[in-house]
């Protein structure tokens, strides 16, 4: 659901909100995610980057000024998960745009947060098999453009 179509629903479990990258980003992503050799990537029309997973509703936000289009670029490559089995290979992105987002929907709205800190990422993999992170050689000038968001309620 795009932000221009959002109806009002229920948010008592809580709301969601992620940038979406162009067309462009997403064709760059999976070249990137070809490259280093990922069978099981994630699909184009999966790729976001979390802005809030807050267990606190937050129905306005659908009404707030999220700023896009807003550009990214690659900072590194991290493993997130906390179970051996289930690791993540994520794409850690520097988006002041998305950290202004993040902290305004918290302040403005009452957002949540279920961590000690907010890293702005793309998933690249749920399945990573490796042991160590990809060489960041990888990721030089590495820019992302994100040009829609979507906002939804927790199910």
């Amino acid at each position: 659901m795009n932000i221009n179509e959002i109806e009002q629903e229920d948010h008592s479990n809580g709301t969601y909100a992620s940038l979406i990258p162009s067309l462009a980003s997403k064709y760059k992503i999976s070249l990137l995610i070809k490259n280093l050799g990922i069978e099981d990537g994630i699909s184009e029309n999966d790729m976001h980057c979390t802005v809030i997973y807050s267990r606190a509703a937050c129905p306005n936000l659908s009404e707030s000024d999220l700023k896009v289009p807003c550009e990214a670029t690659a900072k590194e490559f991290a493993i997130f998960g906390h179970d051996p089995s289930e690791k993540c290979l994520v794409l850690k992105l520097n988006c002041p745009e998305a950290e202004a987002m993040h902290k305004m929907i918290r302040k403005e709205h009452g957002g949540t947060h279920d961590y000690d800190s907010y890293d702005p990422h793309i998933t690249l993999t749920y399945n990573w098999q490796g042991e160590k992170v990809p060489s960041a050689e990888f990721l030089e000038n590495f820019a992302i453009e994100f040009d829609d968001v979507k906002v939804d309620h927790l199910s």
